[in-house]
């Protein structure tokens, strides 16, 4: 099982792996939800995560100690 999760890649974008989430009757119960409690609209409204290519970092502030910085 453990050789398994090695395979499969985390989101960049959320928690769990890729190609799993939320069935949809789910997912729109707890769209619902926040739209109705916090006033947040749903993905659709507003479009899902960008592309990991359009993620552009800034450069780090802090350096690593030379023993971690491999």
């Amino acid at each position: 099982m453990q050789g398994e999760n090695r395979a499969r890649r985390l989101k960049y974008w959320g928690w769990g792996y890729e190609g799993e989430g939320l069935a949809t009757r789910d997912r729109d119960a707890l769209l619902s939800t926040l739209a109705g409690g916090f006033g947040v609209r749903g993905r659709d409204a507003v479009g899902g995560p960008p592309p990991i290519g359009e993620i552009a970092l800034r450069a780090p502030r802090l350096e690593p100690p030379p023993g971690l910085a491999p």
